[in-house]
């Protein structure tokens, strides 16, 4: 799992410009002895197995894009000015390394330019710099320098950052939602056999980050009968998160009972999160229980997709999100591979996740209604 994780968070791929991603997915896909295929946006579609008789067809999917900027102009000194594409925080903006894709494919670097110390006031020292106000050095002392080096207005980048391991504690830029694409290569393997009667699809989706909508036209082809969405949840073990829930990093997979920003959100199906639990019990598999306030998932969006898809968010505690030095546990990506090949190998035949009461006595009682 190491590798795969150090592998994918080390790739350039901002919401727009994941294509290094997607081919890397592409051909771990492919080792597996699987037939992926990419939508027009870039959706990563991979084919498992179709269901036997009345056993469900079950999609698990990860994003492969990341947060970044994109180039909004150019200034007459060679400084690129930048909006965000996605959540990139603006606290950690200043002092830190970013790259941006040249139209020839050739990534160059830059560095966020930070007022020097010396020459900053109080008020300055202690605020934050918004990314409007950024700009980005790439050495170059004029802008037909910065032609020259195939950058111009629309150009993406993002973040770019070391990898570092302790322990299982593993830190890097874009383990939102690397990490996970790394479950999903896991998962992949081990399913190989395909001693299991669901159906299954997995599924890498694109411009998450952007506007967590670039996975509907996937679901619209799959057409799962349930879901299992896979990606962060907050860390709550260091010092400015303490209270505001319990997901340490290594305590297991982490079970989305609800997740909600103000667009969007997923409430979900509970008799999904029941099944969870109890393939979670079953197999001995460390689990805790999230919920997020102010993050959404590709799942938020979507569950609409046709007659409605029930969804589950499933993800791994992750410290400092959004930010170049995410950090998460190994252990806690193990946990979710073998919770997710559990709960496939062991999915039920006529798995029943209507809603409603249906005991015989309820039934009666609408029948009289």
């Amino acid at each position: 799992m190491l590798e795969i994780v150090q592998h994918y968070s080390q790739l350039f791929g901002p919401s727009g410009a994941e294509d290094r991603v997607i081919t890397a997915f592409v051909n771990d896909m492919r080792a597996c002895g699987l037939s992926p295929r990419v939508d027009a946006l870039g959706n990563v579609i991979v084919p498992v197995r179709e269901p036997d008789p009345g056993y469900p067809h079950i999609m698990v999917s990860a994003h492969l894009d990341e947060i970044g900027v994109v180039i909004r102009a150019v200034t007459p000194d060679g400084f690129l000015r930048v909006h965000r594409v996605g959540g990139m925080h603006d606290r950690v903006v200043p002092g830190q390394r970013f790259m941006f894709l040249a139209d020839d494919g050739q990534l160059i670097e830059g560095i966020a330019g930070v007022k020097a110390k010396h020459a900053s006031d109080a008020n300055e020292l202690t605020q934050a710099t918004s990314i409007d106000d950024v700009y980005i050095d790439v050495l170059a002392r004029s802008a037909s320098d910065v032609a020259a080096l195939g950058l111009r207005v629309g150009c993406l980048g993002t973040f770019t950052a070391s990898f570092t391991t302790r322990g299982d504690l593993v830190c890097g830029k874009a383990l939102d939602d690397r990490a996970a694409v790394a479950v999903l290569i896991q998962l992949a393997r081990s399913l190989q056999d395909k001693n299991f009667q669901a159906g299954l699809t997995i599924v890498g989706t694109v411009q998450e980050e952007f506007s967590i909508r670039g996975g509907i036209p996937a679901a619209a082809v799959v057409q799962p009968d349930l879901a299992l969405c896979l990606d962060i949840a907050l860390a709550t073990d260091t010092p400015d998160m303490r209270g505001a829930g319990d997901l340490p990093l290594g305590g297991g997979a982490v079970l989305g009972g609800f997740s909600r920003a103000a667009v969007n959100g997923i409430i979900p199906n509970p008799k999904l999160v029941k099944y969870a639990r109890a393939t979670a019990s079953k197999h001995d598999i460390p689990i805790m229980f999230g919920v997020m306030q102010g993050g959404l998932t590709d799942g938020s969006f979507m569950q609409y997709t046709g007659e409605g898809i029930p969804f589950l968010d499933l993800g791994f505690s992750t410290r400092y999100t959004h930010t170049p030095v995410e950090t998460c546990s190994l252990k806690d990506l193990e946990a979710l591979a073998r919770l997710c090949e559990a709960m496939i190998r062991d999915v039920p035949q006529q798995f029943d996740l209507t809603r409603g009461m249906h005991t015989p006595q309820h039934q009666q009682t609408a029948e009289r209604a």
